[in-house]
């Protein structure tokens, strides 16, 4: 695991590593912009680096995946949510170099990095408070949970970035008939928390408005 003091250390590292890249390419032409990364990662303080506040925009160093292995891979680089950030903030700089201004999506308008000038892509962005609608399968041997008045479901979506492991399901219909042979589902809500375990996996949590059995 991560310590604190390890964070430091690499956070002042990349923070001078930064200043560097920026002053090279002003020394190159001042009509050049240079777009800083960790800007675009503070995210007006809501901060998608490892161990912020928001959900994270980097990979850690040892990444849990999917099949059931954990091995270093792409560490302390962008995921591909850290990817999809650059890559709307330097639209957004681009467009404001060229006067143009852009119209977000209505359902888009509130989310999303709030660095300087952004161009809000049409991808989803799997942040809490963001509008969740993907194909999920239970990750069985996991049992759904039933109470009185829900049922929660350990799953798999495809669609869902590799960072998080599984998404958990919680859903007002305790009575969802699903078994091992039917537990592939369309899932409709919103995203309500991300949880990191102990061991470096992150689960994204998930409150169901509608869920359809494929």
């Amino acid at each position: 695991m991560l310590s604190g003091s390890d964070a430091d250390r690499l956070g002042s590292a990349a923070e001078n590593f930064d200043a560097l890249l920026e002053d090279a390419v002003e020394s190159i032409d001042p009509r050049f912009e240079y777009v800083s990364r960790l800007d675009i990662f503070d995210d007006g303080g809501n901060y998608h680096s490892l161990s912020g506040r928001g959900v994270e925009w980097l990979n850690t160093p040892l990444l849990f995946l999917r099949d059931g292995t954990a091995r270093y891979q792409r560490g302390f680089h962008p995921n591909d949510l850290g990817y999809l950030a650059t890559a709307e903030a330097v639209a957004g700089a681009v467009q404001s170099r060229l006067g143009i201004s852009p119209e977000p999506p209505p359902d888009t308008a509130s989310t999303g990095p709030t660095s300087s000038v952004t161009v809000r892509s049409s991808e989803p962005h799997f942040d809490v408070g963001e509008d969740f609608d993907a194909q999920c399968t239970i990750a069985w041997p996991t049992a759904p949970a039933r109470g009185v008045d829900s049922i929660q479901m350990r799953t798999f979506c495809p669609s869902v970035p590799d960072q998080f492991l599984f998404v958990d399901i919680i859903y007002g219909d305790p009575d969802l008939d699903v078994t091992p042979s039917r537990s592939t589902m369309r899932v409709r809500g919103a995203i309500v928390d991300i949880i990191r375990s102990e061991y470096g996996y992150t689960v994204l949590a998930v409150e169901a408005d509608d869920i359809q059995l494929l």
